[in-house]
């Protein structure tokens, strides 16, 4: 019965759908130039998140932010792609749950001649649309509405974040300011196996109930 009774109240504490931060990320503390960024904030039955740069940016220190130089100077949204200038990270659920992703928000600095506009694309089309576009030549806190991008029932999505427009190769941009700097809102789901363990756990105590009472 004490099992049964643990069973339940740990299955109890899955979530079915609530709206709520599946990764975060705040890069105050950091130099600027680390290869890799890790998630500081992550949703109980998401995966710890990683944050790299495409093979086209160059890592750059700059306090607080995780930066980098060599952005596409001027051209189009066709130029950063075949550039490689891009921020990427990954978020992956834990197994026997998927994920909606409702929203981005992020902190944007640069340099004066750093890339003053960014489009985000995800692997759910294989890169092939845009999810958003910003200017962000005035820097700050930015954000889009993704609840009707279709990136629903997911177990895995990578995220491209790309910069041109820049002044220079030197120019520098990355994510940067007050509290968590980039974050991906969603809804965690259990997988109908999860949710079948749920319905077979309250089954087996209604018959040990049953049992007990005979």
């Amino acid at each position: 019965m004490r099992k049964w009774m643990a069973l339940l109240l740990t299955l109890a504490c899955v979530p079915l759908a609530v709206a709520d931060i599946l990764v975060g990320f705040d890069f105050n503390g950091y130099a600027g130039d680390e290869e890799t960024g890790t998630s500081t904030v992550t949703h109980t039955y998401i995966q710890t998140c990683y944050i790299t740069r495409g093979a086209g940016l160059n890592a750059a220190a700059n306090a607080n932010r995780f930066n980098a130089t060599a952005w596409t100077v001027g051209g189009t949204e066709s130029d950063t792609i075949n550039n490689n200038d891009y921020f990427t990270w990954t978020v992956n659920a834990q197994t026997g749950y998927r994920f909606d992703v409702t929203n981005i928000v992020f902190n944007w600095d640069r340099s004066s001649t750093g890339p003053s506009n960014a489009f985000l694309r995800s692997s759910v089309d294989g890169f092939a649309s845009d999810l958003a576009t910003w200017d962000v030549s005035a820097g700050g806190s930015y954000q889009a509405d993704l609840s009707s991008a279709g990136l629903t029932n997911l177990t895995s999505i990578e995220f491209r974040f790309y910069g041109y427009r820049a002044g220079s190769t030197l120019g520098s941009g990355g994510f940067e300011g007050t509290g968590d700097d980039l974050v991906i809102n969603g809804t965690v789901i259990p997988e109908p196996s999860t949710l079948a363990l749920i319905s077979l756990a309250f089954g087996g105590l209604a018959v040990s109930r049953r049992l007990r009472r005979r």
